[in-house]
């Protein structure tokens, strides 16, 4: 969708590791945290665990905005 109020991104990279898996019927918790800005470069932090406590994953990304 493009319009006045839009915005692109690009994902200039993301390291992912899975702790566990998400079993059908469990819930997950996904937190995303701000961690830093870096030359327009969002470094974002992505958290999941599952209803148990459990870490499923952490995903770490750098976004890049696009003119």
């Amino acid at each position: 969708m493009k319009g006045e109020d839009s915005a692109r991104f690009i994902v200039t990279s993301a390291d992912l590791c899975a702790d566990n898996l998400a079993l059908a019927g469990q819930d997950v918790d996904i937190k995303v945290e701000l961690l830093d800005v870096e030359n327009d470069v969002f470094i974002v932090r992505t958290i999941a665990t599952n209803n148990l406590g459990q870490s499923v994953g952490e995903m770490t990304t750098h976004i890049a905005m696009v003119d």
